[in-house]
């Protein structure tokens, strides 16, 4: 796993994570396992559908490198696993098409975290809504020149007096869509990046956006309506989007994830 450098170094610490499991469940090595045992094992297990999902794909990953061993019954039992998570994600949508607030709850939201001067909520917040970003998309330096903007093992948000340019070198899907750079001209968020900025300046407590970086999902989490998170919010643009394809592929760019992957796993309805 280590050595796949075509993973993002996320999707690493997950599969090491799920072989972990797997093989806690197995007691023994998974390569010398056979593929029915692999499948029984998995299958009796009290886990969820998208544990199942993660487990047999480490399985398969493992089995798939000894070429001396029949693995049509594992790849039967992930093409099964994977069609479930499908219809359980959408069956999930449904549902939520039901409980998740309006898109302009969200907008509202957001304005009001400004008003309040809640200006760490409210640059998460108004980044996640509006350029569709992930946790890991909100680990990043501010920064006052564009030559401090050069280490791509990090993410920025350069600030001047005009604009805050958002430069994301590390995310989800990095290694495939490259860096990325959006230019924010709203004089609102300039505006809160400037306070966080001269809090910074201060080495205030308070001008720290995220506390603990172990902890990033929680303090997303919290800073979002309801404790949606970003997921959630992505949910709501894009119901709020479904008929404009041009905004559709705008979310598909900010984010990092093809209008196809949007269109099977976050949309509430259909898109496409």
């Amino acid at each position: 796993i280590n050595e796949s450098t075509h993973l993002a170094k996320n999707t690493q610490i997950a599969y090491a994570r799920q072989y972990k499991n797997l093989r806690t469940l197995l007691k023994h090595d998974i390569y010398n396992t056979s593929p029915a045992i692999l499948i029984s094992t998995i299958q009796t297990a009290p886990l969820t559908i998208s544990a199942r999902q993660a487990l047999i794909n480490i399985a398969y990953i493992i089995k798939s490198k000894d070429l001396s061993i029949n693995l049509d019954k594992l790849i039967d039992y992930r093409i099964n696993i994977n069609q479930s998570a499908n219809k359980h994600a959408k069956e999930k949508n449904q549902k939520l098409n039901l409980s998740l607030p309006d898109y302009d709850k969200l907008v509202d939201y957001t304005d009001e975290l400004y008003n309040s001067n809640e200006w760490i909520y409210y640059i998460i917040n108004y980044l996640i809504l509006y350029y569709n970003v992930r946790n890991l998309d909100l680990v990043f330096e501010i920064v006052n020149l564009k030559r401090e903007t050069v280490d791509t093992n990090k993410n920025y948000l350069w600030v001047t007096n005009k604009k805050v340019v958002f430069i994301r070198n590390i995310y989800k899907t990095a290694k495939v869509y490259n860096q990325k750079v959006n230019v924010i001209t709203d004089i609102k968020f300039i505006t809160a990046m400037k306070r966080i900025r001269d809090l910074q300046k201060l080495d205030l407590e308070s001008g720290i956006i995220i506390k603990n970086i172990n902890q990033l999902g929680y303090y997303i989490q919290k800073a979002t309506y309801n404790n949606l998170g970003e997921g959630n919010y992505l949910k709501i643009v894009l119901n709020h989007y479904r008929n404009d394809f041009n905004m559709i592929k705008e979310i598909s760019k900010n984010r990092g994830t093809s209008i196809d992957t949007l269109a099977e796993f976050y949309d509430l309805k259909s898109i496409v």
